[in-house]
């Protein structure tokens, strides 16, 4: 399993070196950052980006599913947060439909590193449909951006939709740029 950033969130250093060595213990990247309070770690989410967030509650400013919360609504992160057994109920009501694991501490080896793993897989899935989604939204705004430059050429200089889409390819061919270079361009100049 490989994470590239972790944010680790607890409201001791004892917390966070147990949370470290059983991340090492189970063969995970070392490659953590600490974090001791909600608003420490709300600062670094806007700085920094990580694929897995654990948060072991309560933390110094408040229990902690609150961040959690905020971590999944502005983040991409798998996210695990520890709560006290007595509690687990009550906050996995709270939080699991945002897609948060919450397990019950103290929480026994096995159990946390089939999370990890279950965490990593989720990871790698999301991450590929987000690449997806950003290839396809950039895909979307090159579509709108050739229909908005062919409606301009048919408005403005009574080119037919088939002669300003081969206008337009042409263009960019013998220019050697991007269509939508090119439909830019005609958007700049006919706008």
């Amino acid at each position: 399993m490989y994470f590239r950033r972790i944010l680790l969130v607890a409201a001791t250093g004892k917390e966070h070196l147990l949370l470290k060595t059983r991340l090492q213990r189970d063969g995970i990247n070392d490659k953590t950052v600490s974090c001791f309070s909600s608003n420490e770690s709300r600062r670094m989410l806007s700085e920094e980006e990580f694929d897995l967030i654990i948060i072991k509650s309560p933390l110094l400013d408040e229990a902690g599913e609150l961040f959690a919360l905020y971590a999944a609504q502005k983040t991409k992160a798998q996210i695990i947060l520890l709560v006290k057994n007595n509690y687990l109920k009550q906050i996995i009501d709270k939080v699991g439909e945002h897609g948060i694991f919450t397990l019950g501490y103290p929480v026994d080896d096995f159990l946390f590193f089939q999370t990890l793993g279950i965490a990593f897989s989720v990871n790698v899935k999301l991450n590929g449909i987000h690449n997806e989604n950003t290839k396809l939204r950039a895909r979307l705004e090159e579509i709108k951006l050739v229909n908005r430059a062919k409606f301009l050429l048919v408005e403005h200089l009574s080119y037919t939709e088939e002669k300003a889409h081969k206008y337009i390819e042409k263009t960019a061919m013998d220019r050697r740029v991007s269509k939508t270079l090119v439909c830019q361009d005609i958007i700049k100049n006919l706008e």
